[in-house]
């Protein structure tokens, strides 16, 4: 008599990649109807969002750019991020992050999705990190 042998597959993680897929795509859809329903576009308002000096109007941030731009190390000197990601489509108006220190934001489009901006702040002349966030209807100016 033989006896088929049934192979055990874990079933809670067909289940967790399942419900983390529709996370996933549930996020997304929520994201492209309302880009103020998530935090990454929360931490400034549109307001701030719009570009005080345009700069290069045809500039696009490419991956390869990206990647050496993640190899930077935070407080290095503007020119060596410039010389990554050259000049940007556009700079923001100064922000104050923290008492006393006045930030400067340059505007980047993504290559490969030009409504996603890639904003890069600076203190003093020192890059201080880097964000995206999803351009809205309100600050397109002329990029597209």
């Amino acid at each position: 008599m033989t006896q088929k042998h049934r192979q055990n597959y874990p079933r809670v993680p067909i289940v967790l990649l399942v419900l983390s897929a529709i996370a996933a795509a549930s996020v997304k859809l929520l994201w492209q109807f309302n880009p103020n329903l998530l935090p990454i576009a929360a931490f400034t308002s549109t307001d701030e969002l719009q570009c005080a000096e345009i700069i290069t109007p045809d500039a696009l941030l490419s991956r390869e750019r990206i990647l050496k731009l993640m190899t930077i190390a935070e407080g290095a000197t503007k020119a060596k991020v410039r010389s990554v990601l050259k000049a940007p489509y556009c700079k923001l108006k100064p922000i104050t992050v923290r008492a006393g220190a006045t930030a400067e934001r340059e505007v980047y489009p993504l290559e490969s999705d030009p409504k996603i901006w890639v904003i890069v702040l600076y203190e003093d002349d020192n890059y201080v990190g880097v964000r995206l966030v999803p351009q809205t209807q309100q600050c397109s100016g002329s990029l597209l």
